[in-house]
């Protein structure tokens, strides 16, 4: 009769681990509610509901979310909007993935997101509005999907959107506005421009003079997606003016009579790299568009392997034995739809 016993308790216990628990959804207005979830909901990996850490005000006593550790993953929509007391997002670090929306609202101490390291997927929406003192997206590096909006609003010191490169869906629309300091999106340029079908709204970013990014320039062709831009730095206030900025991106192929000619350009991940007789080419050096070197290969044969390269825009530079030669590159995993 003990065996009996517990076995029971054992497979109840083995059956509770990992299991849901609120699914009426909570929220926590305290320090104090945080520190004593893993007493309350000892077993308790997944709350199922609704989630507010704070309240909309941005008034609370939330200074740290260690508290819940414990947690992997939310069943529905999550807002944290703690206010001027929570100083980062650690102690939700075993967060794999949130089926429905994450709302950040009014942190105003938090600058960037370290804490969302293992978050790999949103279902519904991404929204970072209102935190006063975010420069930078750091920290939710293993985010590669989002179901439907990635929006950013309102964000006073938000200086770029790195921490976003691996990115690379998202259902339904893009809105980038009212960031007073804002002067790089690049962080978002990894993003499928076929998971884009609506809208992509740029507007009222007073430092922002370039957004001929990739998803971008491929949406200016897509006539079934709204395009709202303006307000933005010069380079970057008009349809025309990005349209002009993704051209140039865009590096046809060289005719018969150049020197020097690389193709395919944007590039998968092998480029031809040809010369007339007049070079004698020895090496291949690459560039961030910082001036960075990222890849330096000795020249053998007329192929080079650039798979190692994240996505994004370098500086080629081919050194032969008496100069170098200069190319704008384009770097982009899998199929990349030429501009007509």
């Amino acid at each position: 009769m003990k065996k009996i016993i517990l076995l029971v308790l054992l497979f109840h216990h083995l059956f509770s681990i990992g299991q849901g628990c609120l699914s009426e959804g909570y929220q926590f207005l305290s320090q104090w509610q945080i520190d004593n979830f893993a007493n309350n909901y000892p077993d308790c990996k997944e709350i199922e509901g609704e989630v507010m850490i704070g309240d909309y005000s941005g008034a609370s006593d939330i200074y740290s979310l260690e508290g819940l550790s414990q947690l992997t993953s939310f069943g529905s929509h999550v807002t944290i909007a703690a206010g001027e007391n929570l100083l980062s997002l650690q102690g939700l670090d075993s967060i794999q993935y949130i089926d429905g929306y994450l709302f950040l609202l009014r942190n105003f101490e938090i600058t960037d997101l370290s804490g969302l390291g293992s978050l790999r997927s949103i279902g519904n929406a991404l929204a970072i509005n209102y935190n006063d003192n975010l420069q930078d997206l750091k920290g939710i590096d293993s985010l590669t999907s989002i179901g439907a909006e990635l929006s950013f609003g309102v964000n006073n010191e938000l200086l770029n959107l790195n921490g976003l490169e691996q990115l690379t869906s998202i259902g339904t629309w893009i809105s980038i506005s009212n960031n007073n300091k804002l002067v790089d999106i690049s962080g978002i340029r990894n993003i499928d421009p076929q998971s884009i079908n609506t809208k992509i709204r740029i507007e009222d970013n007073p430092m922002l003079t370039s957004c001929a990014i990739w998803p971008v320039c491929e949406s200016l062709n897509n006539s079934d997606i709204e395009m709202f831009i303006g307000v933005n730095d010069s380079g970057c206030n008009s349809v025309d003016e990005i349209d002009n900025e993704c051209e140039s991106l865009f590096v046809p192929e060289f005719n018969q009579n150049d020197i020097l000619k690389i193709f395919p350009n944007p590039t998968d991940h092998l480029l031809n790299i040809y010369s007339n007789e007049s070079m004698n080419l020895e090496s291949v050096k690459i560039f961030t568009q910082e001036g960075r070197i990222v890849s330096e290969q000795t020249f053998i044969g007329n192929q080079i392997d650039l798979s190692h390269l994240n996505n994004g825009i370098y500086i080629l530079e081919v050194v032969a034995h008496d100069n170098s030669k200069y190319r704008r590159l384009v770097v982009k995993s899998g199929s990349f739809c030429s501009r007509k």
